[in-house]
């Protein structure tokens, strides 16, 4: 039975709903395991929103008379508790704010029975910081000439999730932490949802601001549909076909919408399409594109990004509509942008085109490009360590909107940023969680984002049969990825830091507090191995398994760190080009260079075999190929010396291996669920191991005995909603 079926009174906040009554939490319809003192002091804040809720009041109503227990003690830990069900931070509040000494105050807006106009927004405003400079790097000219395209994958992911199966570039591109300083956010924003539980992955909003068009996911691939905003209706004008639709824009003069669609055997390849307002005939536009599309005013031209792996190149492509005429206008170079790109936009007067992208050599950081459409000259106009999304012009074309990343409230909001200069200012400070995507009316006096939520427990399943199994989670924080370390306990992943846990779930402690960008932790005996983002760059370090006498062995560009079953070596690969796997004492010392990676690109986590011998990773081929794809490769870890190589399909996660060391495990999303496969070394075809038809598995582990896997599964959850008064 969900939230409201026996007709209870029910609070609303953020993604929460609370049963007074019955005195239970949700969270969007599942039950949250909350202990009894917790929910009496939630109750206790829902009652009074905004009010000062003294100690010595919750003393009272958690306690009876006549109780002899050390009440500040206990107080502090029933707040702990709440805010771990909750997701909360002491540091950043959301929901609930310490008041030094005195008490608690419930600082998010809480909605009461039968009141669902729109998304609400809180209305807590944290400390403003100083403004930021403008920067003044300069990425040099870059060459405007019209080059012969090569055959390359790019990757793709929601920028919100940080730590997905691919926790590869994708935890380098949105983990990475350090602001320029914004000043005080905007109030009165108007949020209206469109969708609710349609899984949208993308969304576009015409340019008179009369429609918006959205792809939906479901068990068949991606849909198109069409919402009238004044009518409040849905029609659907393409059907779901296999293939995920990952960017949307419409014509200006708003009678074709153009969309980017995988092929449907290989998720890293892309084709622009067109197809008319009211559906009916799809035309394929152009081959290999990695970002949505953007048009120039007059209609005449339109600009979109592509991805080349193997040199760190991001190229910025003119051409016409109807797709000839292509030429690069300019190259961002020691770039990437994880999967695919949030998208160009070009400038009210024609002149400039911007988009972000991952600078991942050097100071690793994010960028906001500014490219000439004259001469192809780059600049940086602004840079964050955390992920920026697309940004898009307001109509004067003195300022910018654009979603980033904030690693202090583990969402991603809307900012504004000046132009020319680049200085950031906050637009919303809410509950959302944009993606990277966003699109504006001609006007700008509308906006389009889609919001998502992610759900993820970790379960815990038997290695022999891994469809038995228990989850051993629930609620928030969710969980990314888990691993068992020496002492029986728990590691697991989430968005603001490691968390260790009990066997069955149970006490969920934050692994070190200091560390609040942590993450691909790796068991190493007495030792944990991670990786902590630290001014701009990955920084591998080693902690003991209580989270104390930290170290860090490495500073620079590594990825995807593991130990080795005998504890003496650690081996790691690097994000920037050209790609290597290194290995170093677990000690800390010199690392020397086992072997350079095979393909274009490493895309995945490295993986020891049982016994140390063999080294497993996966990696993309896409350049002067017969067999362009997804590979798998296994190599020797003494002398890094190719041993097995299989071509897998795209967008796999992992791989682990197999708990006799015969063969390597991996993750595959189809049809809308995540199943584990795996693949023999002797070279037979994957088996399917497990049958779920439904849910996601984000990542997974060999529990330390070898006879149970970890597994972090769950669902996102994504809607689409209208912006306006933002300006």
């Amino acid at each position: 039975m969900g939230p409201g079926d026996n007709g209870d009174h029910r609070l609303r906040f953020g993604n929460f709903e609370a049963s007074l009554s019955s005195a239970k939490l949700y969270r969007r319809g599942t039950l949250v395991r909350i202990q009894e003192k917790p929910f009496q002091m939630l109750s206790a804040l829902l009652e009074h929103p905004g009010c000062l809720i003294t100690r010595e009041d919750l003393q009272k109503r958690l306690w009876s008379e006549g109780t002899f227990v050390d009440f500040d003690k206990g107080l502090n830990t029933v707040a702990k508790k709440l805010r771990i069900a909750l997701g909360d931070s002491s540091e950043n509040p959301i929901f609930i704010e310490t008041v030094p000494r005195q008490g608690y105050r419930f600082i998010a807006p809480v909605i009461q029975d039968g009141d669902r106009n729109g998304l609400p927004g809180s209305t807590h405003t944290a400390n403003a910081l100083a403004p930021a400079e403008p920067p003044s790097a300069d990425l040099g000219n870059a060459p405007v000439d019209v080059r012969s395209k090569t055959y390359s994958g790019s990757r793709r992911t929601r920028y919100a999730i940080v730590a997905a199966s691919c926790v590869l570039s994708i935890a380098v591109a949105w983990v990475l932490f350090r602001f320029r300083s914004p000043t005080a956010p905007r109030s009165g924003i108007e949020l209206t949802q469109l969708t609710e539980n349609v899984t949208a992955q993308t969304a576009a909003i015409s340019p008179d601001g009369r429609f918006v068009v959205y792809a939906v996911a479901n068990n068949d691939g991606h849909s198109l549909r069409l919402h009238q905003i004044t009518a409040r209706r849905d029609i659907e004008i393409l059907s779901a076909e296999p293939g995920d639709i990952l960017g949307l824009s419409f014509s200006p003069d708003g009678e074709f919408i153009y969309f980017v669609r995988t092929n449907r055997n290989d998720w890293a390849f892309r084709y622009l399409y067109r197809i008319s307002l009211l559906g009916g005939q799809v035309q394929k536009v152009i081959t290999d594109v990695d970002s949505v599309v953007t048009f120039s005013p007059d209609g005449l031209q339109l600009a979109y990004e592509h991805c080349v792996p193997a040199r760190n190149d991001v190229e910025l492509i003119v051409a016409r509509p109807d797709g000839s005429g292509q030429r690069i206008l300019a190259v961002i170079h020691n770039a990437s942008f994880g999967h695919f790109g949030p998208g160009l936009s070009w400038s009210p007067d024609g002149k400039t085109l911007v988009g972000s992208a991952l600078l991942v050599h050097g100071d690793v950081r994010w960028i906001v490009a500014v490219a000439s459409v004259n001469d192809g000259h780059i600049r940086e106009l602004f840079h964050s360590s955390d992920g920026i999304g697309r940004p898009v012009w307001m109509p004067g074309g003195d300022s910018l909107v654009v979603p980033l990343f904030e690693p202090w409230s583990h969402r991603a909001q809307l900012w504004s940023l000046s132009f020319p200069s680049g200085q950031s200012r906050q637009l919303t400070r809410d509950l959302s969680d944009y993606t990277a995507d966003l699109d504006i009316t001609r006007t700008g006096k509308a906006m389009v984002a889609v919001v998502q939520t992610v759900h993820s427990n970790v379960w815990l399943v038997t290695a022999s049969d891994p469809s038995r199994g228990e989850q051993i989670t629930s609620g928030a924080p969710p969980m990314f990825g888990a691993v068992q370390l020496a002492n029986g306990k728990i590691l697991a992943t989430s968005q603001n830091g490691l968390w260790t846990l009990n066997r069955d779930g149970t006490n969920p402690t934050l692994f070190n507090s200091d560390l609040q960008n942590a993450f691909v932790p790796s068991p190493c005996g007495r030792f944990v191995v991670f990786l902590s983002a630290q001014r701009g760059t990955m920084a591998l370090m080693r902690a003991d398994m209580d989270g104390r006498n930290l170290a860090k062995l490495f500073e620079g560009n590594a990825v995807s760190p593991v130990c080795s079953p005998d504890w003496k070596y650690i081996y790691y690969g690097n994000f920037d080009q050209p790609q290597h796997v290194y290995r170093m004492p677990a000690e800390g010392g010199t690392a020397v260079t086992l072997a350079r990676t095979l393909g274009d690109s490493i895309i995945g986590g490295l993986s020891l075999s049982p016994d140390g011998r063999l080294l497993a990773y996966p990696y993309t081929e896409y350049t002067n190929t017969s067999e362009p794809g997804w590979h798998l490769a296994v190599i020797s870890s003494e002398n890094g010396r190719s041993a097995h190589i299989f071509k897998v399909p795209s967008n796999i996660g992992g791989p682990i291996w197999s708990r006799d060391g015969k063969a390597l495990q991996y993750l595959l999303t189809s049809n809308g669920a995540t199943n584990i496969w795996e693949q023999p070394l002797t070279g037979e075809n994957p088996t399917q191991l497990t049958h779920f038809n439904s849910g996601q598995i984000f990542n997974f582990s060999l529990s330390a005995d070898g006879n149970h896997l970890l597994l972090t599964r769950g669902e996102i959850s994504s809607d689409v909603v209208l912006i306006r008064n933002f300006r």
